[in-house]
């Protein structure tokens, strides 16, 4: 008898702890929606909402987390933002660049999705078990949109290499830029880096080129590191 009521009340609080962690986020998430929604020009506001995400990724739920996601992209209005939380591991960087059409114009108001791994390796904490790389919900991501001279820039950490080989080699280092824009060609690559060891690999060279794929150089200034890649969209 005893122990029925020591599970039962083990029990309860289980459910007493998920349920009412679950209601804590559901509710942190409308807090910071509503705060962002009060000033939509402070991008301290909608930087909070993508950083409960990279600070707090498994107790929230998939769907909190596309939540999220769905909100920012909706409400993207800033040419520069900060990726990673102020406390994530790693050697901060910083890319900037101009989008343009194919004429050389810049184009304003493109949409950037910018996301990667962190310095193990890993787009998502679940990466480790699973061995399979979640990039379709990675824990360190952003949305930058391009100013009136089609200029964006973003700060975030150099990410690490997967952990897992493909055929034998290790993928290079690199962060994905993705933009849907209506009236232009999707636009999906893989940044790499000069600096990388994997890039000393002709494999990996012609993998670059034949994907056109970018291979960016950081350059220092000061305590800053600094990469440009400029994008050209084609029209449909």
């Amino acid at each position: 008898m005893k122990k029925s009521v020591c599970f039962l009340v083990i029990y309860t609080l289980t459910l007493f702890s998920i349920y009412g962690y679950a209601q804590t986020f559901q509710h942190r998430i409308a807090q910071l929606e509503k705060a962002f929604l009060s000033n939509p020009t402070d991008h301290h506001q909608y930087e909070k909402l993508s950083f409960l995400v990279s600070e707090h990724y498994l107790q929230l739920t998939i769907a909190e987390r596309k939540e999220i996601r769905a909100f920012l992209s909706a409400h993207s209005l800033f040419s520069n933002i900060h990726i990673p939380p102020p406390n994530e591991a790693g050697q901060l960087i910083t890319v900037s660049g101009t989008v343009k059409d194919a004429k050389g114009s810049p184009l304003k108001n493109i949409k950037l999705f910018i996301f990667h791994t962190d310095t193990k390796g890993y787009y998502a904490p679940t990466d480790a078990a699973s061995k399979r790389m979640n990039e379709p919900d990675p824990r360190l991501w952003g949305y930058v949109i391009t100013d009136k001279e089609g200029k964006y820039s973003f700060k975030t950490i150099h990410p690490g290499t997967y952990p897992i080989k493909y055929e034998g080699r290790f993928i290079p280092q690199h962060i994905h830029i993705q933009i849907v824009e209506k009236g232009y060609e999707p636009y999906n690559i893989q940044m790499a880096f000069e600096d990388d060891p994997a890039m000393k690999d002709t494999y990996w060279r012609d993998w670059a080129i034949k994907q056109k794929f970018p291979v960016i150089s950081f350059i220092r200034a000061g305590n800053l590191i600094i990469g440009n890649y400029n994008i050209i969209l084609s029209k449909e």
